[in-house]
């Protein structure tokens, strides 16, 4: 791929990153005469029917629309050679994943980036929109004249809050297992809560450098998030202070109802840690609060020892989906895991 010019337009110059998704390329716009990121995304070539084109054309749609400085921007999007690709903003740093690797943050700068956080899903809530895979490695972090400065990427997942679409397969939940909502993960309708669940646990990582809830198996991991109160933070960070630390496990309480009421008094609370004035837009508290049901917690012994069994046998080469009856209905795809280039 380096090299080529894609639809006579984007020279690619390198590979910035390989994921899950697909890859992403360092190109330059030789019409606008501006280096770009261009996203390959190959994983939507193995979804059934038309599943990957409709996914394809709703993140490109839903990022287009977007006007904002927490935002990564959309230029175009077409398919080479049978695969689609998205034309992104360049951005210059890195994912703050990579910047967790080496550690906790310092306070402040934590509730900067939360901060800053909270302006795109304030953003975003106001025109319905739920992102649903708010995790570090989908956020970058540029050092800029007035500090630290970050962006939110990677729309794959995104939705509105328009019940009647729905364009995931049926009962899968997708998104990252250590940064889930429970809601999500058992296939419920999710709303901005899920977001702020999320940013929950990206807070965690920042404070301790690690999130709360570990382990190599996915499925100990899924009941983990659906059936385990999260560890304290201070557990792993001593220093931090209590007030911090109580608004980070409110924002991963199970029940959607019991975290903050919306991304704009996140930043409120944010605000008064760091002894700062909130800069947030006017919320338009069109927020659909009310169709999340009170999450069942599955916690069952028998359940957790037979997925244990079946991650055993994932490890020796035989994988297979799973279904873990409740309330709602779970599919866990049980395999064996690939490691992710750093």
């Amino acid at each position: 791929m380096i090299g080529q010019i894609i639809d006579n337009r984007y020279q690619v110059e390198s590979t910035l990153g390989r994921g899950g998704m697909g890859t992403v390329y360092r190109a330059t716009d030789q019409v606008e005469h501006r280096p770009v990121a261009i996203k390959f995304l190959h994983a939507y070539l193995d979804m059934p029917g038309d599943m990957a084109f409709k996914r394809f054309q709703r993140e490109f749609r839903v990022l287009a629309q977007l006007d904002h400085p927490r935002i990564v921007t959309a230029y175009d999007h077409g398919v080479y050679r049978d695969t689609p690709y998205l034309v992104l903003e360049f951005l210059e740093g890195q994912n703050l994943s990579r910047v967790l690797a080496n550690g906790p943050l310092a306070r402040a700068l934590l509730l900067s980036l939360t901060s800053q956080i909270c302006e795109a899903l304030v953003y975003l809530h106001n025109r319905s929109i739920v992102h649903r895979e708010l995790k570090p490695g989908n956020l970058m972090l540029s050092e800029t004249d007035n500090g630290p400065q970050i962006k939110l990427m990677d729309f794959g997942l995104v939705r509105t809050a328009n019940l009647s679409v729905q364009l995931t397969q049926e009962g899968t939940a997708l998104g990252t297992m250590a940064y889930i909502a429970p809601e999500q993960a058992q296939g419920f309708p999710v709303d901005f809560r899920a977001d702020l669940y999320a940013l929950g646990i990206v807070m965690f990582e920042m404070a301790t450098g690690r999130p709360p809830f570990v382990h190599e198996n996915p499925a100990v991991m899924l009941m983990n998030q659906l059936t385990m109160p999260p560890p304290a933070p201070s557990q792993f960070n001593p220093g931090l202070d209590g007030q911090l630390e109580a608004l980070i496990l409110q924002l991963l309480a199970k029940e959607p109802s019991e975290r903050p009421g919306s991304a704009g008094q996140l930043a409120r609370q944010l605000a008064i840690l760091a002894d700062k004035t909130p800069i947030i837009p006017a919320e338009t508290g069109k927020y659909r609060a009310d169709i999340i049901p009170r999450v069942p917690l599955i916690g069952r012994d028998q359940a957790l020892s037979e997925l244990q069994q079946l991650w055993v046998h994932a490890q020796q080469g035989v994988g297979r989906l799973v279904l873990v009856p409740g309330v709602a209905l779970s599919l866990i795809h049980i395999s064996e895991p690939t490691r992710q280039p750093a």
